[in-house]
Parts: C-alpha cells; structure tokens; sequence
C-alpha cells in the first residue's frame, strides 16, 4: 500500500520539470504580451511623463527578444528553484522551530528572487540600454557597453535587483501562503462543488493581491535600479541611498510648493506604483 502511494506522488524531478515547462511557457507570453507595457514603466519613470504618453509606445517591441529569452530562463527556473530553496529550508528550519508557519515560504521566495536577479541581471542590463534607443541590437549594444565600461556595465545594479527581488519574492511567497493559510482554509469546509467552482477565481485574486502588495514594498528599489541603468552612460549611476534622497528631496518640494496631495501623486507616479502594480498583478 505505501509503495503503491508512493509511486502514485510525482517525483522531485517530475515536479521541478514540470514547474520549468510551466513557467517557461508562461515567461515567454507575459514577455511577448507586456514588453511594451514593461518598456514604458521605465521610460515613465526615467523621463519623468505619464505612463500613457504617446512617446513610451513609440518602439513597443525594442528588446523584445531579450525580454523573451529573459523570462523563458527566469520564469522556467522560479518555480524549481523554489521547492529546491523551500525543500532545503523545510529540513533545516522545522515548523516546531518556529512561530511563523510562512516563513519557510518566504525564505524560499526571498532565496529564488536573489538567485534569478544574480543569473539574469548582464542580459537585463543590455535590455534596459536598448530601451528608448531604437535601431539598436543586441549586439551592438552589449560590444557598446563593454567597450565605454568593461565588465562592469554588466554588474551594474546587481546589488539593488538582488535586493528588490529578494524582499519582491519574499512578501510575495509570504502573503501569498497567509491569505491561502488565514482566510481561504476555513472556507474549504464548504460544499466540494462550490470549492471546485471558486478555486481558480480565488487563486487569480490571491496572485494579484500578494504582487500588487510585492510590488509596493518594493517599488523604491526598483525606482533606485531604475536609475543604476539609467545613468550607466552619463556618469557615475547613484547608489540605493542616493537615488532614493535624491527622490525624496524632489517629493518634499513639491509638498511646500503644491501641498501634500500632489506630493503623493508624483512619488506614485515616481514609483510606477499604480500602473506597475497592475502590470505586476496581472502578470
């Protein structure tokens, strides 16, 4: 009986190679589908006009074959590497440990956002320098870059993604299991049809919920990774305490010259937090 159960539960290779098709198919149609949308959020941000401006769309698909190899690798690899960080952390960490029964989930959601921006920050790199440039390659512009900058230009704001996806997946993994742990369990008890009928409209919410809430604890280090990129060329690109001073001089004028509402507005529109969490919610 227990070898027929468990030869009945998928294997660990099964289910890291399931979790890599999954996400990899997934990565590559949120890339082709919002590599407009992910270009002007940063031309938004960077040249300082709203996120509808006719002038973020006027090269939609530039970088669009990077953004695609990008999120095939970054999306195929979440969700293994996760039960890896997860499987790993379970043993080290065991629930009589602690007190936080997510913590596991977030570590490992910490541990894979770290592990992806490290492999995947050189190609972003050249990405965001392609942005807004249009008529560029991608060879072109990685020889560019290496020329003017060395090895450097492809570490350039390693740190600061390594930070934002860390906390990013973190708060994520960590939401994510309380709300399914705290406010979906008890309604499990309902009629198995019902249950069936409302499972993926309740695991839709919950995945938009936990990457707007991802998105705005970690919108200020993606404003300061923003500004690494793009200052790469221009001069020395400003460290995470920099930028952010530098912001939050910008948002303190603008509540002594036009009072606190529009200072809200443009450190909102400062941070993408609006559009970029529904960008991020949706996909």
């Amino acid at each position: 009986m227990a070898s027929r159960e468990k030869n009945a539960s998928p294997s660990a290779d099964e289910r890291y190679s399931k979790g890599f098709l999954v996400g990899m198919v997934v990565g590559v149609s949120l890339a082709g589908l919002f590599n407009p949308v992910d270009q002007a959020l940063y031309l938004m941000i960077l040249h300082r006009r709203p996120f509808l401006s006719r002038a973020n769309f006027a090269n939609p698909w530039e970088g669009l074959s990077q953004a695609v190899f990008i999120r095939t690798l970054s999306g195929g690899m979440f969700y293994p590497l996760f039960d890896v960080w997860n499987g790993a952390l379970s043993k080290l960490f065991p629930p009589t440990i602690l007190a936080v029964p997510a913590f596991t989930s977030i570590a490992a959601g910490q541990l894979t956002g770290l592990t992806n921006a490290i492999l995947m920050n050189p190609m972003n790199a050249v990405k965001y320098q392609m942005w807004g440039k249009p008529m560029q390659s991608m060879r072109n512009t990685s020889q560019q870059m290496w020329k003017e900058h060395g090895g450097k230009a492809f570490t350039t704001g390693m740190g600061v993604t390594a930070l934002r996806d860390a906390i990013f997946g973190g708060v994520y993994a960590g939401a994510r299991r309380t709300i399914n742990d705290r406010l979906l369990s008890p309604a499990r008890s309902c009629a198995a049809a019902t249950e069936r009928r409302h499972t993926g409209l309740q695991a839709a919410v919950v995945d938009m919920s936990a990457g707007a809430m991802a998105t705005a604890i970690s919108s200020p280090l993606n404003y300061a990774r923003n500004m690494k990129f793009a200052n790469l060329h221009t001069q020395e690109p400003p460290g995470i305490k920099a930028a952010l001073a530098q912001l939050g001089g910008e948002v303190l004028a603008r509540h002594r010259c036009e009072g606190p509402f529009m200072a809200a507005s443009y450190l909102q529109q400062r941070l993408g937090l609006g559009w970029g969490a529904v960008r991020v919610g949706v996909g």
